[in-house]
């Protein structure tokens, strides 16, 4: 285990965001960096609105590298959203900035939450949603993934439930969970983490002073 700045792997800028209203690609913006008492304020102006309303996020000064982070990084890679294509809803443009992953197992979402909170993603801010089965009672199904993955209860929404699946019993026990997170910066770092570990950079495996 390392200890890293989390200067390090914060990309300069935003990775492209798609606006759903217009059906277009907005260009990256570019990140501020500023030092503060918890660690970094990072923050970028939007380009909407003559770019007058300003985000930001605040991430620890340093995070700690091990293998289950760089598990949670892997796991996102195989079953998380695609930073860079997304998925597309009507209701709103998601690409670039939805973090989401799905799995029916608690434990491999709950590493996901655990190690990107080094990030600075605090686990209240993950909704859930939940497909469920003909078998499940969607009150007893969202209190036992609110224990499992130590979210609050009033996060979790049933997304649907499918009819004809009782076969799903097997291995969906208590149905598929979909966590989701909304932040360019957050969406960003995340996605430059995955091409740093892709990449076999050493700034993942090397404390940096």
């Amino acid at each position: 285990m390392i200890s890293i700045d989390t200067i390090n792997l914060i990309p300069n800028e935003s990775i492209p965001r798609f606006q759903s209203d217009k059906r277009m690609w907005l260009d990256p913006v570019e990140f501020q960096i500023e030092k503060v008492n918890e660690g970094y304020k990072i923050s970028f102006l939007s380009t909407r609105g003559m770019g007058k309303r300003r985000f930001f996020e605040i991430l620890p000064q340093r995070i700690e590298v091990n293998d289950n982070f760089k598990c949670a990084l892997v796991a996102y890679m195989c079953e998380g959203t695609d930073l860079r294509k997304g998925i597309y809803t009507k209701n709103s443009g998601n690409k670039g900035k939805n973090i989401s992953f799905t799995n029916t197992d608690s434990w491999l979402i709950r590493l996901v939450i655990d190690e990107f909170q080094k990030i600075g993603i605090r686990r209240e801010r993950w909704k859930a949603r939940l497909d469920l089965y003909p078998q499940h009672d969607n009150e007893t199904e969202k209190l036992w993934w609110s224990t499992n993955l130590n979210i609050p209860l009033n996060n979790f929404k049933i997304r649907s439930r499918p009819k004809g699946q009782e076969g799903k019993e097997s291995y969906a026990i208590h149905g598929i969970c979909v966590i989701e997170c909304w932040s360019v910066i957050f969406s960003a770092i995340i996605d430059n983490l995955i091409n740093l570990l892709k990449e076999g950079k050493e700034v993942l495996d090397s404390p940096v002073i």
